[in-house]
């Protein structure tokens, strides 16, 4: 039997997925960049080896972070993640659809950075 990635208890951090939007400031008619909330689950870190940080060096991998929440097919590209206070973007789902009873995605994240 594999080991497993999580066990339930480690999964102490709020991760809340979310959607962009773009509302206007009825003021003067500027853009103000928003978030939608889609759904949220509890999640945890996954650290790197240093053998994995060294083979994404120099990568679009390379200023990513790992998080891992219980399977949802929700969690696609394209949406965002709100996590420990930073807005980020998802780069990657690994989605365990194994037949297993309790299965772990692993998200692999960048920060959003703002303009200017």
């Amino acid at each position: 039997m594999a080991q497993q990635l999580f066990k339930p208890s480690d999964l102490v951090h709020k991760v809340v997925f979310e959607k962009s939007k773009t509302d206007y400031n009825p003021v003067n008619g500027n853009p103000i960049i928003g978030y939608e909330t889609l759904f949220t689950k509890w999640g945890a870190p996954k650290r790197r080896t240093i053998t994995q940080q060294y083979q994404i060096a120099g990568t679009s991998l390379e200023d990513t972070i790992v998080i891992g929440v219980r399977h949802d097919e929700r969690i696609i590209k394209g949406i965002g993640v709100f996590y420990d206070g930073v807005h980020y973007d998802i780069e990657d789902v690994s989605a365990d659809d194994s037949n297993n009873y309790i299965t772990y995605d692993l998200i692999t994240v960048k920060e959003v950075k703002k303009n200017g």
